[in-house]
């Protein structure tokens, strides 16, 4: 099984609430890992 596979699997056995929770962490890595690559962008126009 595949890490997201597990991942889907646990995710169906959540209930609504905390499924919505799982998702909002999740965009939030989405916008941490977005900031990180601007932070690499920026520091190389700066050279």
């Amino acid at each position: 099984m595949t890490a997201l596979e597990i991942a889907i699997s646990k995710l169906k056995q959540l209930p609504p609430q905390q499924r919505s929770e799982v998702i909002d962490f999740i965009e939030f890595l989405e916008f941490k890992i977005g900031k990180l690559s601007q932070n690499d962008n920026s520091n190389l126009t700066g050279v």
